[in-house]
């Protein structure tokens, strides 16, 4: 497995990129927006191919610097999105808790994936997005919709670790664990190599 690390000075900080897949208007655009601290827009604006992000940040003690990487959902980017895929760490895939479909679609998105990538382990999150639409105290349903998307992704790409959880790019809830469950994961993967 390639990993790509930069030195700084005297500092060591592992470069790391993270991609973030799913249908059109699933909210990728607005979880990055939130997990890099930006207020959400209302305006919502598809993004065209791929828009890009860095962060750098501690965790674990270690340094990182993350690019994210926010593929456009829309079929007519099928072509030009799967260049992306080479070396990436880690794979965040994101659905709609109101669109089924784009959550029975993450096998595909997971299967294009794993055609195009030459990374043979990488850290899966998946993200069922838009949780402030349902009412806290009866998730139940989509908590079962996400563990089955968590055992069926693991059964395509079992030598991934994947995690999920339920999450509002709105509020921020639980964006900022989510990002920060997969890089521990990414940084677990690194060092254990």
């Amino acid at each position: 497995m390639v990993y790509t690390v930069i030195l700084l000075v005297e500092d060591e900080i592992l470069a790391v990129k993270v991609l973030l897949l799913g249908d059109a208007s699933v909210g990728k655009t607005s979880l990055r927006r939130a997990y890099l601290g930006h207020t959400f827009k209302e305006n919502y604006l598809q993004t065209l191919g791929v828009d890009f992000s860095h962060v750098n940040l501690t965790l674990n003690n270690t340094k990182l610097q993350v690019g994210i990487w926010d593929l456009a959902g829309q079929p007519a980017y099928d072509t030009i999105r799967s260049a992306y895929y080479y070396g990436a760490h880690g794979l965040i895939l994101v659905y709609d808790l109101e669109r089924d479909a784009s959550r029975q679609n993450l096998k595909n998105w997971l299967t294009q994936f794993l055609q195009h990538s030459d990374m043979p382990k990488t850290s899966v999150l998946v993200i069922g997005n838009k949780v402030d639409l349902f009412d806290s105290n009866n998730l139940d349903e989509q908590n079962k919709s996400l563990e089955e998307t968590i055992l069926t992704t693991q059964e395509i790409f079992p030598k991934a670790r994947v995690n999920g959880i339920l999450s509002s790019a709105l509020t921020g809830e639980n964006v900022d664990s989510g990002f920060n469950i997969l890089l521990s994961n990414l940084i677990k993967d690194i060092t254990e190599e």
